[in-house]
């Protein structure tokens, strides 16, 4: 039988302080308890911390970093922060989201229908879009590395109730603590987009599969997650990307890979000429070189 008390959440907090606080007020009304939830501000440049503490006082743990080292980091941080509680399972999710009332419904009859190689995710909505499906995780082409989003866009009419996946979402995952003794953490040099597939990829080779459960719903305001340029972001996605094709793919594989993803790199720098986008140009060509030829 699941126990809350066994359940233990960590949100990282970047400038996003009116986000943070209703991110967790929606999973209080859900049922979680408040002194189960860790906030960990990363660094935050406003008075994130600030207001922070005095909304929820002292009924919320509240770990500060004082310095941004990435989103990897920073759940690293809360996830540490959690273990020393015993709990049985922790729940990492973007603060840019917003729980269902009935959302542990759902992932408690997951828990409880699934064995223990098991990591979980609700089903998440666009926020703006309340019917249609922002992330179920992503499926592989062929067992390779290119991989494709599960349902992205459909209505969430007719899915059944749980999902098999090939990969999950970092907006929202569920883990069986045990999974941070046998894989470890969050890969830090990943510093923003990436960690989750990278994180991901290692429990499959530790023998954990994915579930979505549908009936579990997460509302996601998409791309409020950070207060980073585009440019930044644009960096760390094409960087990264590359990244993970070096660190799993076979010698064969990665040839394949780095041709697939050269062509991709200049499609898309094709499009930002057309679409007058050229201050994208400089990160995007920086981000294919560190990530397939610099070393980590």
């Amino acid at each position: 039988m699941f126990d809350f008390r066994s359940l233990y959440m960590v949100i990282v907090n970047y400038n996003l302080k009116e986000d943070t606080i209703e991110c967790v007020e929606s999973f209080i009304k859900a049922g979680v308890p408040i002194n189960q939830i860790i906030i960990v501000d990363n660094g935050s440049t406003d008075d994130s911390l600030q207001v922070l503490r005095s909304h929820f006082g002292k009924s919320v743990k509240l770990f500060p970093t004082y310095s941004n080292k990435g989103y990897a980091a920073g759940v690293n941080a809360g996830v540490e922060e959690a273990l020393k509680y015993r709990p049985n399972w922790v729940f990492v999710l973007n603060n840019d989201t917003i729980a269902d009332p009935h959302i542990l419904k759902g992932l408690v009859a997951a828990c409880e229908n699934f064995d223990s190689q098991t990591i979980f995710s609700p089903l998440v909505l666009d926020f703006n879009q309340p019917d249609q499906v922002d992330s179920a995780g992503t499926r592989r082409i062929f067992n390779s590395l290119i991989t494709y989003p599960s349902q992205k866009g459909k209505s969430i009419s007719n899915l059944p109730e749980y999902l098999e996946v090939d990969f999950i979402s970092g907006c929202s995952m569920l883990f069986p603590v045990k999974v941070f003794n046998e894989v470890g953490f969050f890969d830090t040099s990943f510093f923003m987009y990436g960690e989750d597939i990278d994180f991901c990829l290692r429990c499959v080779r530790s023998g954990y599969r994915f579930i979505v459960a549908t009936h579990s719903i997460l509302r996601h305001k998409v791309s409020q997650s950070s207060k980073t340029s585009q440019t930044q972001k644009q960096y760390w996605r094409t960087r990264n990307q590359a990244l993970i094709y070096r660190k799993y793919a076979g010698k064969f594989h990665l040839g394949l890979l780095l041709a697939f993803n050269s062509i991709k790199i200049l499609a898309t720098l094709l499009g930002f000429l057309v679409t007058k986008q050229g201050n994208l140009i400089g990160p995007t060509i920086k981000g294919y070189g560190h990530g397939w030829f610099k070393a980590v």
